[in-house]
């Protein structure tokens, strides 16, 4: 998610404590890790960081240079998927490594993204009325799904049959 300006904050959900909080002065782009130990950040221009949720050490960065909308781990904890701000592309990186893999180029802007539960597939809604389902890790098109008469806004892979909803 992305916060508005102001600051971000860990909440411990037993406690209705904050665990954590950091300045989200030109917003904060945030995702948890899938061993929840880690939250990747990404704040303002600079590069993703994957801190430890509890102490804030810096465990990597990801060489992120294009602003972003919005940031997704993949449910197996190896890529990260970056929609960039003001262009029709998304990012993934093998998190790693901390690499660049691919730039899915879309015809038109982004609104949402979804990793498939057991694959390294994404799913993107685009505002050219399709859904595509990208191998991200090899990045190329799987699929363009189409049908909608107006542009899709979010996309969710069932979680054990291979079924998307959009």
């Amino acid at each position: 998610s992305v916060a508005p300006t102001g600051r971000l904050v860990a909440w411990d959900l037993t406690t209705s404590l904050p665990v954590r909080e950091w300045s989200a002065r030109d917003g904060i782009a945030t995702e948890f890790s899938a061993d929840s130990r880690h939250l990747l950040l990404r704040n303002g221009n600079g590069p993703v960081r994957m801190e430890e949720l509890v102490t804030g050490a810096v465990v990597r960065e990801l060489p992120v240079t294009t602003p972003s909308k919005a940031i997704w781990a993949s449910p197996d904890g190896r890529f990260l998927a970056v929609v960039c701000a003001g262009t029709n592309r998304v990012e993934v990186f093998r998190i790693d490594e901390a690499r660049l893999v691919a730039a899915l180029e879309h015809p038109d802007p982004i609104h949402d993204c979804q990793w498939h539960p057991r694959r390294p597939w994404l799913a993107t809604a685009c505002s050219d009325h399709r859904i595509h389902v990208w191998d991200a890790a090899a990045g190329r098109e799987l699929f363009a799904l189409e049908g909608h008469q107006y542009r899709p806004v979010s996309v969710a892979f069932h979680p054990t049959d291979e079924l998307l909803v959009s």
